[in-house]
């Protein structure tokens, strides 16, 4: 099949340096190469963790053009001898395998003469494919004249794309190095920027601390650089978190774009700026549009397959999902497949096969507090009880709440019969819960996990005002998604627990209206547990759409 001549993948260039070790400077190189095609208008450039997954592999240019829909393909070489430097690059139409270019540079390892480079690949490139838009691409642009601070940067960013998570330590030090050898350096105040924002949002223990910093990196970048495109998507991120600014998001989203065609981490960010406005439709579509430029990253399969699940959409999500299991899978991946299950009301064997299908070692604690809820709906209550208590006992933060492993435990007790269990791990749970409040009286996290706290141990009062204060910080016109996810269930549980059952049917029948709440999500999930207890909440759910 022939593609469009102006779609294309630029591959990482292969390391040839005698040392192993500099695949991260070859990677860097392709990379800014792909960054400076991609703002040129009438090029369709695949996103970097598509055109850099056929790394290592022997595939064949044409299969790689099928795969990713491109008609051209950019690949080359680097090596680096003492301060010699010699980059290789080719340009191939990808339907015959024909060299439409091909240039060998040998220059001197300087950041001048690497910048040049990058500048001269991209203009060729762009001067055979849009001539009329060459001008386009950014040359002369240099981050840094400090070759070791471009050298560090290089390495923290190759180790950010393998795992942030896992190498967030060493990635903070190579970016703090790096901006100490040359405090001009925007780019690296950027990245330092998102990577604490990348992992605040992400979760964890603790990730409350890289808040401040975070935001520090981001406004030196800004300051530096004020269109930096890095720093204003770190914004972005830490905005997301807070869940209230989306409009504030979007400006920074905006100004990450720079007036340039969007790129597949721009439109990941404007997808979850739909997604917590619960256009979930639009929020699809966007995912479609990413998956374009970017077809083999995970997380956007991902994102696309949550959207058909609240488009109720289950088929279509289970394939969508089934296909990010096949490409190599995450927790996330199969918690929303099995959310989507339980949607659509599939079968406990089913579920049971997707969770024991990831090592144990693969799910973080936001994945297996949700996977508990989602074993819990199934019946599956002694395997939700095993994998909370398997989970480390510290309290852990993520986007969408405040977890404390007690509490988590305590829920699957109640379900489980065991009264007296749940008490005991709740009164366990409320003191940290409390403490943390203590020291972040405006999280509105914190006031949802105190109200399910409140509410296990019977009281009433500080239930529905903990509930009441977290739909405060949150309110649901700036963010329906969240409302409609933790928030407005917190809130109908403790009324109904408390005997307040018109007020929650009011609201149950407002959110079946929107769309929000359908019917399996009523009847089978744990966090409407009091109100399923009543026969009128159930009638209600049995007519909500499926």
């Amino acid at each position: 099949t022939a593609f469009d001549p102006k779609s294309v993948a630029v591959l990482a260039f292969a390391n040839l340096s005698a040392d192993k070790d500099n695949e991260y400077f070859s990677d860097g190189l392709s990379e800014n190469i792909l960054d400076k095609l991609a703002r040129v208008p009438g090029l369709h450039v695949m996103a970097r963790t598509s055109s850099f997954s056929y790394k290592g592999k022997n595939v064949p240019v044409q299969q790689i053009a099928a795969e990713l829909h491109v008609g051209t393909v950019i690949e080359g070489s680097v090596q680096r001898a003492g301060n010699k430097l010699r980059v290789v690059a080719q340009l191939i139409n990808a339907t015959d395998g024909m060299h439409l270019w091909s240039e060998t540079y040998d220059k001197e390892l300087t950041t001048a003469d690497i910048f040049a480079i990058q500048d001269e690949i991209a203009l060729k490139i762009a001067g055979r494919l849009s001539p009329n838009n060459a001008a386009a691409v950014a040359v002369g642009e240099r981050p840094t004249a400090n070759l070791e601070a471009y050298d560090l940067y290089l390495r923290a960013h190759d180790l950010i794309l393998k795992n942030l998570n896992d190498n967030y330590e060493q990635v903070t030090k190579l970016l703090d190095a790096a901006t100490r050898l040359d405090s001009a350096f925007a780019l690296a105040w950027g990245w330092s920027g998102w990577v604490g924002a990348r992992v605040y949002i992400t979760g964890g223990p603790g990730v409350e601390l890289l808040v401040e910093p975070a935001r520090r990196a981001i406004s030196e970048a800004v300051r530096l650089q004020p269109d930096q495109p890095v720093a204003h998507l770190a914004r972005a991120l830490l905005l997301q978190a807070e869940g209230v600014q989306l409009e504030e998001m979007s400006h920074e989203i905006d100004l990450a774009e720079g007036g340039r065609a969007p790129t597949a981490d721009t439109l990941v960010a404007r997808g979850q700026v739909l997604l917590l406005k619960a256009q979930f439709e639009a929020t699809a579509e966007i995912q479609r549009r990413v998956i374009e430029l970017d077809p083999q990253n995970l997380a956007t399969v991902n994102s696309l397959g949550l959207a058909q699940i609240f488009l109720g959409r289950y088929p279509e999500a289970i394939a969508t999902l089934d296909r990010s299991m096949q490409m190599g899978g995450t927790s996330l991946s199969a918690v929303n497949q099995i959310h989507a299950l339980m949607r659509m009301g599939g079968d406990a064997a089913k579920v049971k096969t997707i969770y024991q299908s990831l090592p144990v070692d693969r799910w973080t604690p936001l994945s297996r507090d949700y996977l508990a809820l989602y074993l819990q709906a199934f019946s599956l209550n002694e395997e939700a009880l095993k994998l909370l208590q398997s989970t480390e006992p510290a309290e852990f933060l993520g986007q969408w709440g405040y977890f404390i492993r007690a509490a988590s435990i305590a829920r699957v007790r109640e379900t489980m019969g065991d009264a007296e269990g749940a008490l005991r791990d709740y009164r366990d749970a409320l003191p940290r819960a409390e403490a943390y409040r203590s020291d972040h009286p405006e999280s509105w996290r914190i006031y949802a996990t105190l109200a399910r706290i409140y509410r296990g141990l019977g009281k009433k009062d500080e239930a529905l005002a903990a509930a009441r204060k977290c739909l405060t910080l949150v309110p649901p016109e700036k963010n329906p998604y969240f409302t409609t996810r933790a928030g407005l269930r917190v809130l109908v549980n403790a009324q109904a627990q408390f005997g307040q059952i018109d007020e929650a049917l009011a609201i149950v029948r407002d959110q079946i209206a929107k769309g929000f709440w359908r019917r399996n999500d009523l009847l089978l999930n744990p966090e409407f547990s009091a109100l399923q207890k009543d026969p009128r909440f159930r009638a209600l759910a049995e007519k909500a759409p499926l």
